[in-house]
């Protein structure tokens, strides 16, 4: 198998490598509709494999209920989950950062004595008082095993978060 790996991309404006608080928004899904369909927790599935990575790296997250509450209540006045919303809420929970994040592919396919799994997802995050996007992320992964090896795209999630949060602080860390 092909090793592939993240690509990240950091900004100069994130110079300051401290821990950072987070606000992590719900993740937009644009899956095939036959994986949406198959696959309906992927967007909550890689959204908490996010905050795990983040967290895991000394980031604060904001608790997600508290996040989609306020979402809730916001989008009664204005229409979906924009950029502007996102970094309203970011203010409002006196956030550092704003995670935006798409799923790109999420879904097992079994041929056979053969399984696959593909998760793929692109990520930003943006500076709550500036509205500058410090950092981006997107990476796709695909993974094969035998029928009878437990794995899941859940868990392949949980492994492409950490490999992008690595890689993120990776470039942060260079001179």
């Amino acid at each position: 198998m092909k090793k592939t790996e993240p690509t990240v991309w950091v900004g100069p404006h994130l110079n300051d490598k401290s821990s950072k608080v987070c606000v992590i928004l719900p993740f937009a899904n644009s899956n095939l509709q036959e994986h949406k369909d198959n696959y309906p927790e992927a967007s909550k599935t890689v959204r908490d494999s996010f905050e795990t990575a983040f967290l895991e790296v000394g980031h604060r997250v904001v608790e997600r209920n508290m996040i989609d509450k306020l979402i809730a209540e916001l989008e009664f006045s204005m229409s979906g989950l924009t950029e502007q919303l996102g970094i309203k809420v970011g203010k409002m929970f006196d956030a550092d950062i704003v995670i935006f994040g798409t799923v790109k592919s999420y879904y097992r396919i079994i041929w056979g004595p053969i399984v696959y799994a593909t998760v793929g997802f692109s990520i930003k995050a943006v500076d709550v008082e500036t509205g500058v996007i410090v950092w981006k992320g997107d990476h796709t992964k695909t993974i094969f095993w035998d029928i009878f090896d437990v794995d899941s795209p859940a868990s392949l999630a949980r492994k492409v978060a950490k490999e992008i949060v690595a890689s993120f602080l990776e470039k942060t860390t260079k001179p």
